[in-house]
């Protein structure tokens, strides 16, 4: 499959986190010449698929409330190979918009968060499904493995 591997067209739910509350909001599109906003705090919601920074607190709440898989990346933006992955995951987010929701937690800003999930790679990813984690991944996935792992469940190959 390609890069551009996308769930299948039985979505059953879709989901925009937002920026503002980390309220999760039910997505199904824009029209033209609207804007979508929180249900909470009405704020715009980001539809671009960025990665949105959590903190811990916020993880679990946006964990247990989601309906779609949560992949969580925890990284170092100053690290080259972590951006590279980022900008894999955002590719992924934005064209599978309201299928998953894309957060990370940036280890510099948040140092204390690696020990307390025992992660000891950088990048790792999270993978939560139905309010659990379902696995996790330290290092580099290449984007389409990376996709059909988070969106059809299909557990990453490794090569050594």
């Amino acid at each position: 499959m390609s890069p551009g591997f996308r769930l299948p067209s039985a979505v059953v739910a879709a989901v925009l986190r937002c920026r503002g509350c980390g309220g999760l909001n039910n997505y199904g599109g824009i029209r033209a010449g609207k804007v979508a906003r929180c249900g909470l705090c009405r704020v715009a919601l980001d539809v671009s698929g960025k990665l949105q920074g959590i903190r811990e607190e916020e993880l679990a709440r946006t964990v247990e409330g989601s309906p779609v898989p949560v992949v969580l990346l925890v990284w170092d933006p100053a690290d080259p190979v972590c951006r590279t992955v980022a900008a894999a995951l955002e590719r992924i987010s934005a064209r599978n918009l309201g299928a998953m929701v894309a957060v990370a937690v940036d280890v510099e800003v948040h140092p204390e968060f690696p020990r307390s999930q025992r992660i000891e790679t950088l990048p790792t990813f999270v993978l939560y499904r139905a309010q659990a984690e379902a696995g996790r991944f330290a290092g580099v996935l290449e984007e389409t493995p990376l996709a059909r792992w988070i969106l059809a469940g299909e557990p990453p190959v490794t090569v050594h």
